[in-house]
């Protein structure tokens, strides 16, 4: 018998699936045979089964806290003038008003998909890639929107 761990992916699910990990460690399941995921899922897939540590899961947390730690954050009057902004606005994908939503879950949407994380993407329109990029001014040239090229500079976690 082999000891499966199969990880769905999308988006902040990738924390859940770190404390599912967390959880089966904690239960004393240490050993998985197969672990497999799907977008940032594939991420934790790769840090357990490539971790060095005998403690995979310290590794993934270790992980998750630093991509917590960098993301960029807005200072308080920001925060205030983007909820008002915001409140009334549709959310097509949760086919709700911001009235219906917890402000800092919105707020912390529209930072990411707008400024990304140092640890794991940056977006494409940043300025500062406008010399690093010789499609920068034309982005109907453009392949992808988020540069991942931060991820691939994570250090190993050990």
């Amino acid at each position: 018998m082999e000891n499966v761990l199969i990880l769905q992916g999308g988006g902040s699910l990738g924390a859940f699936g770190c404390g599912v990990f967390k959880a089966l460690a904690d239960s004393k399941l240490r050993k998985i045979d197969i672990v497999a995921g799907t977008s940032i899922d594939g991420v934790n897939a790769a840090i357990i089964a490539g971790s060095k540590s005998d403690h995979p899961e310290e590794s993934l947390e270790q992980f998750w806290l630093e991509l917590a730690e960098n993301s960029t954050g807005l200072d308080f009057l920001a925060t205030k003038l983007m909820q008002a902004a915001f409140l009334n606005f549709w959310v097509p994908s949760q086919g709700r008003t911001l009235n219906d939503m917890d402000p800092n879950s919105v707020l912390s949407f529209y930072q990411s998909s707008s400024y990304g994380n140092p640890k794991m993407f940056v977006p494409r329109w940043s300025p500062t890639r406008v010399l690093k990029d010789p499609y920068f001014l034309t982005p109907q040239k453009w392949t992808y929107a988020y540069d991942h090229s931060p991820l691939a500079k994570t250090r190993q976690i050990h």
